[in-house]
């Protein structure tokens, strides 16, 4: 601990002598923490590169749709290690939401095909702001008006914190990608 309260990541060396006719010690400290937070980022960065390359995979290995989806959706989550994720279409001519794919947690039941309809869920919010959206709990975000089977679910669960990021095609917005972690994350 540093004089200011700081902690930091030490390598400390000790060589026990003699000085001046009695015995001492000689200890040497050096200050690692910028090494070992490079060494982190290098190996976030890393992990990310995985991510991505075991999608790029994914999406090689099969020309079904919706296996497609649910497994970019699975990498999604994975790479930003959230309890679940979901991505959803805008449908055509409404600010409905179809379910395209979905990963982790079923409790809010986001199966596949699944109509959410337009209102102000947090989806709705990233639509209209045309930006990423986050919330540390669904449940006490006023303003956030979930669909009351979807507010039942949450209820039951710690997984309430969320975060909708628009989805653009050539500026326009065609859908929505959601992550839910435990209540209280901060995405």
């Amino acid at each position: 601990r540093c004089k200011d309260g700081r902690l930091i990541d030490v390598d400390s060396m000790s060589h026990e002598l003699e000085f001046a006719g009695r015995p001492a010690a000689l200890v040497v400290v050096q200050d690692i923490t910028d090494r070992k937070r490079a060494a982190a980022d290098a190996e976030r960065r890393r992990q990310e590169a995985e991510s991505l390359a075991e999608l790029s995979r994914v999406i090689s290995q099969s020309l079904d749709s919706e296996e497609v989806t649910e497994r970019i959706v699975a990498s999604v989550r994975s790479l930003i290690g959230a309890h679940s994720a979901a991505v959803c279409a805008l449908a055509p001519g409404s600010r409905d939401l179809v379910v395209l794919g979905r990963s982790g947690d079923t409790s809010l039941n986001l199966t596949p095909n699944r109509v959410v309809a337009g209102g102000t869920t947090l989806s709705d919010l990233a639509v209209e702001r045309r930006a990423p959206v986050a919330t540390p709990d669904l449940l006490d975000d006023p303003v956030v008006v979930l669909p009351a089977d979807m507010r039942a679910r949450l209820g039951e669960t710690t997984f309430r914190s969320a975060l909708a990021v628009p989805l653009l095609l050539k500026d326009r917005v065609v859908g929505t990608l959601v992550l839910r972690d435990r209540q209280g994350r901060v995405f």
